[in-house]
């Protein structure tokens, strides 16, 4: 039998994964985080209030990424020696002895790691994203400003479910055979938004008060299918067929409202995303499985056996989430320090809990030769509770590079480590 990972990775190969920007931060926004930045157009994205306030309440401007963001992103389960103990369980599978004893030991090895892999919320949580060319784009004057936005991403989990394992009679011997599965659930959304903002109120010595509103029309794409690991060798055939069915994507509509303060060295903000809560389906599992036939029958009946740890008839929902951002920053705004934090955990696509905090600083340069470059480090505070450090430079103003590096990691071997966490951003953005 080949090994469980290089199913599990070929599956993924095929689907991708990341988010929209909600769950993904595009270009820059990588190291700052949901804080705003006048000089990064991708931060508009952020805040609905931030274009009119890039450019102050007079005046005028005007900004679009050629390519502003494609992105990536990898997590990892936290299993030390993951590829070599998926390897040892799939031979144990596979063994076949005379000699009970023996088989109730594999049974014993095959219980324990599945208990371990059942418990982490994943193994293997990879993603990309990207902005249609052009945008964000946006245009301000004394009226506001507007905004455009269109942005497609791909998410995709690989977890395990365990179940109990027994030792059985196979051809004269005895054989370990386990009711654990895999489980991959995918997501494709896609996202086209339009926003207006205007200054509201000058407050005199506090700074000007600005507001925005965005609409936000989604195209969503959920599935996801079961495979026993004994037949694991089957997951990637299983997956392209899952993911290439004949689906309508669903369609929904969300708002986010946001404010913010800005004053001679300052910034306060305050986003609220999806006030109204959009929910979308995803395709049943586990029903009429006697209406199917091959592998999907027997992925089918699989999911009935896991319905206690799964959603058979799962629903995304959108949920409210406020965030929250604070930054000191120059006069002239080439150097920046802040911080951003979300008010409440919400759900990726997924399921997976994202509540993140950030600490950012950074250089936006005028030259065209001398680089910007901005530093941060992020946690998550639900779900996985991972944390990163980032890097980014901006080249020639207009070319943003972004990389993610995971403090949190992982045992690859007797003599390596990994970082459970990288992600990287590549883009061009203009603005006049």
């Amino acid at each position: 039998m080949r090994p469980l990972i290089l199913a599990t990775t070929l599956a993924l190969a095929g689907t991708g994964a990341s988010a929209t920007p909600v769950f993904h931060n595009s270009g820059p926004n990588l190291s700052f985080g949901n804080l705003s930045n006048p000089q990064n157009l991708v931060s508009y994205v952020t805040n609905p209030a931030a274009p009119a306030a890039a450019n102050g309440s007079i005046g005028g401007g005007f900004g679009f990424g050629l390519l502003s963001s494609v992105g990536a992103d990898v997590e990892i389960g936290d299993v030390p020696d993951l590829e070599q103990r998926l390897q040892a369980v799939s031979d144990k599978l596979d063994q076949v002895t005379s000699d009970i004893t023996v088989a109730g030991e594999l049974k014993e090895d095959i219980d324990d790691l599945v208990a371990t892999l059942g418990a982490q919320q994943y193994l293997l949580n990879v993603g990309v994203a990207s902005h249609l060319p052009l945008t964000p784009m946006y245009l301000s004057g004394d009226w506001g400003a507007i905004a455009v936005d269109v942005n497609i991403a791909v998410q995709s989990r690989v977890s395990v479910l365990d179940g109990p394992t027994e030792v059985v009679l196979v051809d004269g011997g005895f054989q370990p055979k386990t009711d654990s599965a895999l489980y991959l659930k995918a997501a494709t959304v896609g996202e086209v938004s339009l926003s207006y903002s205007r200054s509201l109120f000058d407050l005199g010595g506090a700074g000007r008060l600005y507001g925005g509103v965005r609409g936000n029309y989604y195209a969503v794409g959920l599935a996801k299918t079961l495979a026993g690991v004994a037949v694991a060798d089957e997951f990637q055939q299983l997956v392209e067929d899952e993911l290439n069915k004949d689906r309508q994507l669903q369609s929904g509509f969300g708002v986010d409202l946001g404010m913010m303060l800005v004053g001679r060295h300052h910034r306060l903000g305050a986003t609220v995303k999806n006030v109204n809560s959009p929910s979308f389906q995803y395709d049943p599992v586990g029903v009429n499985c006697d209406q199917l036939q091959g592998a999907s029958q027997d992925s089918c009946y699989i999911a009935q056996l896991h319905a206690d740890r799964i959603d058979l008839q799962e629903t995304w929902v959108m949920d409210p989430q406020v965030k929250l951002e604070a930054a000191w920053f120059t006069a002239d705004q080439t150097w920046l320090i802040g911080v951003s934090a979300d008010s409440n955990p919400v759900n990726d696509p997924l399921g997976n809990q994202i509540q993140m905090v950030s600490v950012a600083a950074g250089y936006a340069t005028r030259s065209w030769w001398i680089p910007g470059f901005r530093l941060g480090y992020h946690q998550n505070l639900a779900g996985t509770q991972l944390s990163w450090a980032t890097l980014g430079l901006t080249l020639f103003k207009s070319v943003n590079l972004d990389v993610a590096y995971g403090l949190d990691t992982l045992r690859y071997d007797a003599s390596t480590e990994v970082p459970r966490k990288v992600a990287l951003n590549l883009g061009i953005e203009l603005t006049f």
